[in-house]
């Protein structure tokens, strides 16, 4: 859409019109202005109507219209954004017909309409054969080398040019796919999570991650700021050739000691890792020191302990060992105690909890409540350990500290009754501050504070003025950790309006917890998550006492555990994980922890997994997973429809719920893992029953995998395979993840 100026109609009437109307108090110049702004609006609307003949600007109304003028197939939308609006299927459809058959069209096509990397494999080409003179292929061997192990652990990849022996069976499954009318589509359901330093490359901190070290061994960290033993995933480069073929690079795959080892090397003989991997893309970075780590300076290596505790180290003092299929690092003794930071991205197959990625939607449900056109903007302030950033003087880009709890006592300084006030947590380092006690979370009655983590956009202006504005956010690329709990005091409101808390984008590893005594009026949570720790979600949101009127909203969260026994307020939970299983048996019917505890709360839930029991005053959910036994006090009112919840449960009216009574056997969940420390963390294994992995609404996947809409991805590829594959050959769907 055109950015036209807004025309001045009052200017371009004659002079003595203007004259008179300022002698007789402007009332024509008031009339002016309001068809003015009409005309903006018509204007716009003109500009939007032609915008609308073309796929790349076109409204997304318009979008089903162009496709039927080139007789594109109709496609199931899988998302709001572009990717899931499928304007790109739309727009290179024509190309991709010209392709129509090749395994790059194939590739291209399949990706436009799920959204997923998607990696075609003809398999026929992977047969040992008598090779013919005139098609030699040097790379495939009718025999593998046995002596070179890296190939022969690489011999399921999708990129690996093994030579196998003909199968019969099924094209997804291993031991059959090996055959000549099959052809594989290797699928990566989760995409790479990056976590990676905010600011240009200068000596010191640069606002990335900050390695845990492995107590008590300080020469052992994870890459991942909780502890977890995360293996770290390719930084997929990008693709900006339509006709290109998927590589290795180009993949969101689980990185793996052979291929890294190998780049490593090759680093350290020739100056430069294959294809520049580490030099432009590179899948993880280390800086030691305020210093970045060369790919010369990196070594590849198993670093699992040994029985008596030990573990491989440097031998040579500013050298770093790295294992990327257990996301550790290993530094020289000499290193000990240096600052550590890194970049990497691990697999996420949600984008919900405390993460990096784009998070707007959920600023445009909260910042309108901060920022209010026509009354003065709110309180802000910055938060990021960058040094260069530190700053009190406004016309340099303040204020910002370089302390959580700082930011938290001056808000408490000057927060009065009404106040609205925003923290900005501007990198991805840890906080090691508990927000507690003397350094509690101040809410006078009616206040309303936010924590986000964001970045807070520089506005230069002349005289080498730089500005930073309130309410401008950029919610992306920030990760920020809080390795403390925090406590929310809020002043007693009497029968006036209380404070409220909002935090978006941030992990807490303690206890998020409401004074006793407290009245808090709203916490909401968005993009959080809290609880965690490297081996468990064994913390909580809390409030033991008082606190009688708190309403709860949980959204895109993972939280460990929901106890808020006398709070009267909603509870709303929306595409959301609460508690875990760390048992592999799940527990049996009714089993497992009390993670909601809100028996006085009125209760909705839509697109979430509850992994434990729950206590309620009433409950209205959808497209849910509920595990564990459900008690509802009020029985008359609210309603459960689409979701699975367990036989136990003592529920308001059903509505296509499953088990069904008559359902034998009883379907149930099968998840790839419900352990936090796990990549694939709520996540719904293949082999579930039909009856949950599509008895959702729409027929998508029921639980916090809803909004993926995953059995639409899927079916998509299968509607576009049908038209751009060689007649012939066999499909099948095999996942890398």
């Amino acid at each position: 859409m055109y950015n036209r100026a807004t025309g001045n109609l009052f200017e371009r009437l004659p002079s003595h019109f203007r004259t008179r109307d300022a002698e007789e108090g402007r009332a024509l110049q008031a009339l002016m202005e309001i068809m003015a702004q009409e005309l903006v609006i018509l204007e716009r609307d003109i500009d939007q109507l032609y915008d609308d003949w073309f796929v790349e600007t076109c409204e997304p109304w318009a979008l089903p219209y162009i496709a039927a003028l080139i007789g594109a197939r109709p496609m199931r939308e899988i998302g709001s954004d572009q990717i899931g609006l499928l304007r790109g299927y739309v727009a290179n459809v024509l190309r991709n017909r010209q392709a129509k058959g090749t395994a790059a069209a194939i590739e291209q096509v399949a990706r436009e309409v799920s959204g997923w990397s998607v990696v075609a494999v003809e398999f026929f080409q992977r047969l040992a054969t008598s090779q013919h003179m005139n098609h030699v292929r040097p790379a495939a061997p009718a025999f593998a080398d046995l002596g070179n192990t890296a190939r022969c652990r690489a011999s399921r990849s999708p990129f690996s040019t093994m030579a196998h022996s003909p199968a019969a069976g099924q094209p997804g499954a291993y031991a059959g796919r090996y055959n000549i009318p099959h052809l594989g589509l290797f699928i990566w359901r989760r995409a790479a999570a990056p976590i990676w330093p905010v600011e240009n490359p200068a000596p010191g901190y640069l606002g990335g991650a900050v390695p845990r070290p492995d107590a008590p061994d300080p020469g052992l960290l994870t890459f991942d700021p909780l502890g977890r033993d995360l293996p770290l995933v390719n930084r997929p480069a990008a693709d900006l050739s339509v006709g290109a073929r998927m590589t290795a690079r180009t993949v969101p795959a689980t990185l793996s000691r052979d291929e890294v080892f190998a780049a490593l090397n090759a680093a350290r003989a020739d100056g430069a890792t294959p294809g520049r991997w580490f030099e432009e893309s590179p899948p993880f970075r280390v800086r030691l020191d305020g210093t970045e780590v060369s790919p010369e300076k990196l070594f590849c290596c198993n670093l699992e302990k040994a029985e008596n505790g030990t573990w491989r180290r440097p031998a040579v003092a500013g050298t770093v060992m790295v294992d990327p299929e257990l996301g550790r690092i290993s530094l020289h003794a000499s290193d000990e105690g240096k600052a550590v930071e890194t970049g990497f991205a691990t697999g996420q197959p949600f984008d919900i909890g405390g993460g990096a990625y784009d998070r707007r939607s959920s600023l445009e449900k909260w910042l309108p409540d901060l920022v209010v056109p026509g009354e003065a903007p709110p309180w802000q302030i910055g938060v990021t350990k960058v040094a260069g950033h530190v700053t009190d003087n406004p016309l340099q880009g303040g204020p910002v500290v370089a302390s959580l709890r700082d930011a938290v006592d001056r808000w408490n300084a000057q927060a009065t009754a009404g106040s609205r006030g925003i923290i900005a947590v501007m990198d991805n380092a840890t906080y090691v501050e508990a927000l507690n006690a003397t350094h509690a979370i101040t809410l006078p009655k009616g206040a309303t504070l936010a924590i986000v983590a964001a970045a807070w956009p520089v506005v230069e202006e002349p005289g080498g003025v730089r500005r930073r504005f309130a309410g401008q956010l950029s919610p992306m690329h920030r990760r920020p950790l809080v390795l403390a709990p925090a406590m929310i005091d809020a002043a007693d409101a009497g029968d006036d309006p209380a404070g409220s808390l909002v935090i978006d984008g941030l992990v807490i590893t303690g206890n998020l917890t409401a004074r006793p005594g407290g009245d808090l009026g709203a916490l909401r949570l968005y993009n959080c998550t809290v609880g965690a720790s490297g081996a468990a979600l064994d913390y909580s949101v809390r409030a033991t006492t008082e606190n009688a009127r708190m309403g709860l909203v949980l959204d895109r969260c993972i939280v460990g555990k929901v106890e808020l026994p006398q709070a009267t307020g909603a509870i709303e939970i929306t595409r959301s994980i609460i508690g875990e299983d760390q048992s592999a048996g799940g527990g049996g019917a009714g089993a497992g922890a009390l993670v909601l505890r809100v028996p006085l709360m009125d209760m909705s839930c839509s697109g979430s997994t509850v992994l434990g029991r729950t206590t309620c005053r009433s409950l209205q959910a959808e497209n849910s997973i509920l595990t564990g036994r459900i008690t509802v006090e009020h029985r008359q009112s609210g309603c459960v429809r689409f979701c699975y919840v367990d036989e136990t449960s003592v529920l308001p009216r059903r509505y296509r719920c499953v088990p069904r009574a008559s359902d034998d056997p009883k379907p149930r969940p099968v998840f790839v893992s419900t352990r936090f420390q796990d990549p694939e963390f709520g996540l719904l294994s293949l082999r579930t029953p039909q009856a949950i992995l599509e008895g959702a609404e729409d027929g998508m996947e029921m639980g916090v995998g809803y909004a993926n809409r995953d059995p639409a991805r899927r079916a998509n590829i299968r509607d576009a395979i049908e038209e751009f594959a060689p007649f012939g050959l066999v499909p099948g769907f095999i996942y890398m993840s």
